[in-house]
């Protein structure tokens, strides 16, 4: 007799395989599960780029500003009550509702995140500290043991932060996955200029000002550096005017597909204050990139001591330190490349989906 799936309630913001690392996580992991669960996924968008989903229900969402659209899912998504009458587990993911969850998976502690100015305009910068302070109340109300069954955190650098925020709350971790399949590794020449790369959509945030400003204090001229990713650029190019960096310093607006930047770049760059995973960290350096960043994610799990890259604490002058050394000897980049290649492989894509289905049949089991 064949089993009858269980099913799982999927809510999210957004589900699109084409989004930022928190959505296409999402997307993998629906897409990736086995035919023993039968999923209803309730998101804002997304969700006719699924390809096995039971059940879509969709929520209207606005786009902007980021305070209403946390405001507007969390009341116009429906309840768990209302939704698990057929029963199932209850899984929110970045998103947060009314009625709490069976797991919630964290992509950013809210109670931990920080809001940064940089070179964003007041508005731009009012809107992401509205947007903050929205969220903390939504999740301090949420994450809670009797709303919120337990919190998985997409890294031990945010399980840390769930705990020290929420202590009275049980909490696992279980890292974004990477289909290695989609980012093979690729030999650089160490011939040509050092090639640095950056992959964010909030520039402030991910300190895009900083490393712009570094760039001045290195000592090859010939060292460049590429930002992908959308964000509000124009604050950014007058920057760079300024410091007259217009040959070294290119920003590529969103691509589609980012895997042949990392295969022509060097050095994957992370200079921010916030990080819950670094989804970009780890595409960047199964491609052979080696990697530079501040201690935030998965960064030191990359880096090791120093066999994947460095460590450096966000200045300018350290960056840059760091950038000079590199240039001048190209070979030993390549050999970090290398090694943080094959670090990144612990974060693979079919351990992630694993991880979550036994944790579903463990809950299922718990639940029966």
């Amino acid at each position: 007799m064949k089993q009858v799936p269980a099913d799982i309630w999927f809510m999210a913001h957004s589900v699109s395989p084409h989004g930022g690392g928190m959505e296409r996580m999402n997307a993998a992991l629906l897409n990736g599960l086995s035919e023993g669960f039968r999923t209803h996924v309730i998101a804002g968008e997304g969700l006719t780029e699924l390809r096995d989903a039971y059940e879509q229900i969709p929520v209207a969402l606005v786009a902007k500003p980021a305070f209403a659209r946390i405001v507007g899912f969390y009341f116009r998504s429906p309840s768990k009550t209302k939704l698990m009458k057929s029963g199932g587990l209850l899984h929110t993911c970045g998103a947060i509702n009314r009625g709490g969850a069976d797991i919630a998976t964290v992509h950013l502690c809210q109670a931990a995140a920080q809001v940064v100015r940089g070179e964003n305009r007041l508005w731009r910068y009012g809107n992401a500290k509205i947007a903050r302070i929205v969220g903390r109340f939504v999740e301090r109300r949420n994450f809670t043991p009797s709303r919120t069954g337990l919190l998985v955190a997409v890294s031990d650098s945010v399980a840390d932060q769930l705990h020290a925020h929420y202590p009275d709350m049980d909490v696992r971790v279980i890292p974004n996955g990477v289909d290695e399949l989609k980012f093979p590794f690729a030999e650089r020449s160490g011939i040509s200029p050092l090639r640095v790369l950056m992959v964010t959509g909030d520039f402030a945030l991910k300190g895009v000002g900083g490393a712009i400003r570094a760039l001045t204090m290195v000592s090859d001229e010939t060292v460049t550096l590429t930002v992908v990713g959308k964000g509000d650029v124009t604050p950014y190019l007058h920057l760079v005017e300024s410091l007259g960096l217009r040959d070294r310093v290119f920003f590529t607006g969103a691509l589609d597909d980012v895997g042949p930047m990392y295969v022509e770049s060097d050095v994957v760059l992370c200079n921010s204050t916030y990080e819950s995973f670094g989804l970009f960290l780890v595409e960047a350096a199964l491609t052979g990139c080696a990697v530079l960043s501040t201690d935030v994610g998965v960064a030191r799990r990359l880096i090791g001591n120093e066999e994947g890259g460095a460590l450096f604490d966000g200045s300018a002058s350290q960056l840059a330190r760091w950038l000079t050394s590199w240039s001048n000897d190209r070979e030993h980049v390549r050999t970090l490349g290398k090694q943080a290649s094959q670090r990144a492989r612990e974060f693979s894509l079919t351990r992630m989906i694993a991880s979550y289905e036994d944790l579903y049949r463990e809950l299922l089991t718990g639940h029966r």
